[in-house]
């Protein structure tokens, strides 16, 4: 199954399903060729959380892009702070890094919210273009792929920036959209 989605001009990222795993390829020229893409591969069948404690209406997808400096740790502590009290929400945390950083793994291992780790890496040309869209449509390839594993998945998308703060009001909101 491929799935396209057209991320800017320069840009467009192919998520192709094998059995076990996605494989994301992003062309970074505005050529037809996939030759000099960056490639990462996310193992979506170990990253899915249990079935039946996310079944059902009203879920809400935080799909939170973030990237390695000197704040991260103290933004994502401060995010996990605030959606800990926020029912039915799957935390998708995506870095731009080539591998999965250690520091954001054993964030969200003491974080009680039930989250998914995941990264694409952001080629140095793109990064003034476009910060956070690979990431972002990385996000959604993996609630696309994790909803046709349930029997009945619903409920909305949001895109939670790592460096804000929310006031619990606004996912009252988001649970009723």
């Amino acid at each position: 199954m491929l799935v396209g989605a057209n991320v800017s001009s320069t840009t467009h990222c192919i998520v192709k399903n094998n059995p076990r795993d996605c494989e994301v390829m992003v062309r970074t020229s505005a050529s037809n060729s996939y030759n000099t893409c960056k490639t990462t591969t996310v193992n979506f069948v170990d990253n899915l959380p249990n079935y039946n404690q996310l079944t059902g209406a009203n879920m809400i997808f935080a799909i939170t892009p973030t990237y390695v400096r000197h704040t991260q740790k103290v933004d994502l502590t401060s995010l996990c702070q605030t959606i800990m009290h926020v029912k039915n929400l799957l935390w998708i945390v995506v870095e731009d890094s080539e591998s999965k950083t250690p520091l954001v793994f054993n964030l969200l291992k003491r974080c009680r919210v039930r989250s998914v780790q995941l990264n694409i890496w952001t080629s140095p040309e793109n990064k003034n273009i476009a910060r956070g869209v690979e990431q972002r449509n990385l996000g959604l390839s993996w609630i696309r792929h994790f909803c046709t594993k349930v029997k009945y998945c619903s409920g909305s998308v949001y895109f939670m920036d790592d460096d804000n703060k929310y006031d619990l009001r606004l996912f009252e909101e988001v649970i009723k959209t």
